[in-house]
């Protein structure tokens, strides 16, 4: 059987296609980042955006989750296609819906930029809602 045949038959190992090349695992893209937050005390992972592309989350108290992605959307599979930082935290009470608690973004793609806005982000979280006068 002929290579082409096996193609022909549904087979859709990337061997086969020398056209398709594999995504980047977002761990390897965002490995630099996931340790970082790791040794800051903040562990997360990579978790699959529903628009495509992923986020990284990191759990908090409080049901509360970190969510780290672009500043317009979902980190992209190909980190050479980040085109700045979004940081948010999302709160869910039992019950009720997602909410946002906190949000910052900067179009500074490197990593201390990124870290920066994370203690931004969750210094607001502890200070709570301003009274604007």
């Amino acid at each position: 059987m002929a290579p082409d045949d096996v193609v022909a038959d549904g087979d859709d190992h990337p061997q086969h296609h020398p056209q398709h090349r594999s995504r980047p695992r977002p761990e390897d893209e965002y490995g630099d980042v996931l340790a970082s937050l790791d040794e800051a005390g903040l562990p997360g992972a990579c978790f699959p955006a529903p628009d495509g592309g992923v986020a990284i989350r990191v759990p908090l108290d409080d049901a509360q989750v970190l969510h780290i992605a672009q500043v317009a959307g979902p980190l992209p599979d190909d980190r050479a296609d980040l085109t700045g930082w979004g940081v948010s935290v999302i709160a869910r009470e039992a019950g009720e819906e997602l909410r946002l608690v906190a949000w910052d973004g900067a179009a500074r793609t490197d990593v201390p930029s990124l870290l920066a806005l994370v203690s931004a982000v969750l210094l607001d979280t502890m200070r709570g809602p301003s009274s604007a006068a």
